[in-house]
């Protein structure tokens, strides 16, 4: 029996494909009995899909057949056992005792190969939610964050729990990512649209362009994410703190100084003369309408004419004030 089908796909996924997981089980246990060699060969295979590793886990483990399997394998079901357990320790002792590469490409292909079969069973997608917050906030990895998206409006059709992997997606702390949650505006599926809306309600044009077709609400929120993201802070807000939760601000002090390292106030003062540090003080003691609207136009003036920018910027902040009014007729 092959390992594969003439389309590559693994063995145990196609009959798993074709009859269901009971039918997995069913030839798992034939091929165990009549040759042990090739079962191991068929699950150590990389094309097998997480799903089906999920599924034979039980099979798997009471055989005692985890060191014969891949180290991949062997990861997998070592983070499935640490979900399961609930308890903090054995996941930040399974993490700290891992090989990060390793580790972190067994999350991957357990979320790249798995999606497709989110909402296979509640702690089936408990897995896929913590694997999914492990690859975002331990190692910062932006690459299955489509693949998330996918699966929160998945949820969101199918009326299923997604507030744990939109916290999740968050946690990748990429404002890129908002041009994924963005392109469900258009949605012909209402709830789908309105979850979009929900979790980009801090975009101003979200909000005040509910009466927009939302083609053109679209392509606003995208003119609005290019101009902002480089200036954007992540705040951590998620559903369990608000109903409406702002994952991100516009760092306003960064955009007034056009510049994007002010957004880790770790650093805000980092590299400034102290002539940008007194002007930076000068910005924070206005009233924050009057800062949204300078820093609007300085972001303004950089990109059209940075000489000139650099010009107004070395004003004094009412000078600045009185610059702009006059350019643009008053503030936008």
């Amino acid at each position: 029996m092959d390992q594969s089908n003439s389309t590559g796909m693994n063995y145990f996924d196609m009959v798993r494909h074709r009859n269901g997981p009971d039918a997995l089980t069913k030839a798992f246990l034939q091929i165990e009995k009549q040759d042990r060699v090739r079962m191991l060969k068929i699950i150590n295979n990389p094309n097998l899909s997480f799903t089906s590793l999920y599924l034979l886990k039980k099979q798997l483990t009471s055989s005692r057949y985890i060191t014969q399997m891949s180290v991949r394998n062997q990861y997998a079901i070592k983070i499935c056992e640490a979900i399961e357990k609930k308890i903090p320790s054995s996941t930040r002792n399974l993490i700290s005792s891992s090989n990060p590469n390793e580790f972190n490409a067994t999350l991957r292909w357990m979320v790249e190969t798995g999606s497709a079969d989110d909402g296979l069973s509640n702690k089936f997608d408990e897995v896929m939610d913590t694997a999914t917050s492990y690859l975002t906030k331990l190692y910062q990895d932006p690459s299955l964050l489509p693949v998330t998206a996918a699966m929160i409006f998945k949820r969101c059709r199918e009326g299923r729990f997604y507030h744990d992997l939109v916290w999740a997606f968050f946690e990748s702390r990429n404002p890129l990512s908002l041009a994924l949650i963005a392109s469900y505006l258009c949605s012909t599926l209402w709830d789908e649209a309105e979850l979009a809306r929900k979790l980009l309600s801090f975009i101003p044009c979200i909000v005040s362009g509910l009466s927009m077709d939302c083609q053109t609400q679209y392509l606003r929120c995208l003119e609005w994410l290019k101009e902002n993201t480089p200036f954007m802070r992540y705040t951590g807000e998620s559903f369990q703190q608000s109903y409406n939760p702002a994952p991100y601000t516009v760092c306003l002090e960064a955009k007034y100084m056009c510049n994007p390292n002010l957004t880790n106030p770790e650093k805000e003062l980092n590299g400034l003369s102290p002539a940008e540090a007194a002007l930076l003080r000068s910005f924070k003691q206005l009233d924050q309408n009057s800062q949204i609207r300078l820093s609007d136009y300085s972001y303004l003036l950089y990109r059209n004419n940075i000489q000139h920018w650099y010009w107004w910027r070395s004003l004094p902040i009412d000078e600045q004030i009185k610059a702009a009014n006059k350019t643009m007729g008053g503030f936008r």
